[in-house]
């Protein structure tokens, strides 16, 4: 009996030990990724009441399989970068081996496939554009021009909204992308994609080891600035879009210049971090508010 329990003991052990080295190669994306594309896909699609609850569990399962797949292939190449930027991720901290990573990439890659492929034609086609994008970004040199990364990361993003919210639209009258869901796609690829560059401000140091030109090293100063009227530039046409109300709308404007002001005149790597979280924070508001429209356009005999 004894060693039994020690044998169950040892294999709850080992699982709990690969489930959080799986955590950790995903933990920098919980709050940048996986809320943002998560809470956009839920609130810019139209009212399924197909299986709702069932539908958005396989669609966050989506995201973090290929949210995954591209941080098994960005670490293979980030090893001594993260060493300095991001010490607990599982290749730097010497948690997992390079060749077992490498393997995993490639499975992660078929099994993204495999279970898009389930899903029907569209979400294999986004998967397979996302594996490309992964590609594309971490193994061929354009990751290290700013242009490229932001265009990148962009269209990296807009595969991984646009799997995520036909896996929550799975089996539901209305399958398609309408005209809510279709413009909070392009408009929060267009936040991204003049953006993102707003996270490289925290890696600098580890971003020169490897002979990045990211924005903030190219044009340091410009960078910090440009901040203020792109976040606040976003938040009025938003609100615009959206028809905000200006208790929402100032609460969107006001998060914008914090993020920015901090980035502009707090600049060192410990603030830049904060910046960068109320950066999220913002992003994640500009997310929700597809949402705040379809429950404002719902009739008033419709339950809310």
């Amino acid at each position: 009996m004894p060693i039994r329990f020690l044998n169950l003991q040892s294999r709850l052990g080992a699982s709990l030990f690969h489930i959080n080295t799986i955590y950790l190669f995903c933990k920098s994306d919980v709050g940048t990724t996986l809320i943002p594309v998560s809470t956009l896909a839920f609130t810019a699609t139209p009212i399924c009441l197909v299986n709702p609850v069932s539908h958005g569990v396989q669609a966050v399962f989506w995201l973090l399989l290929h949210l995954l797949q591209f941080n098994l292939s960005n670490q293979l190449y980030t090893v001594d970068e993260d060493r300095e930027n991001h010490p607990y991720r599982p290749l730097a901290s010497g948690r997992i081996t390079f060749s077992t990573t490498f393997t995993l990439r490639w499975i992660s890659t078929v099994a993204c496939l495999i279970l898009s492929f389930l899903y029907g034609r569209a979400v294999f086609a986004v998967s397979t554009l996302s594996s490309l994008f992964a590609f594309l970004y971490n193994e061929t040199p354009l990751h290290k021009h700013w242009f490229f990364r932001a265009t990148l990361n962009a269209l990296g993003y807009g595969a991984f909204k646009m799997g995520t919210i036909i896996c929550v639209l799975a089996d539901c009258d209305h399958s398609t992308l309408d005209s809510v869901a279709a413009s909070a796609l392009l408009i929060s690829m267009g936040i991204i994609w003049t953006t993102v560059y707003v996270q490289d401000f925290q890696d600098v140091v580890g971003d020169k080891l490897t002979e990045r030109v990211t924005l903030p090293l190219a044009y340091p100063n410009f960078s910090r600035i440009a901040t203020f009227p792109a976040f606040l530039g976003w938040s009025v046409f938003v609100c615009y879009v959206w028809c905000l109300g200006r208790m929402i709308g100032t609460i969107i404007v006001l998060t914008a210049t914090l993020a920015s002001t901090r980035f502009m005149l707090i600049r060192r790597v410990d603030s830049d971090k904060i910046s960068y979280m109320w950066y999220n924070v913002w992003l994640w508001l500009c997310f929700m508010l597809p949402g705040y429209q379809r429950f404002n356009s719902l009739p008033i005999d419709q339950p809310r």
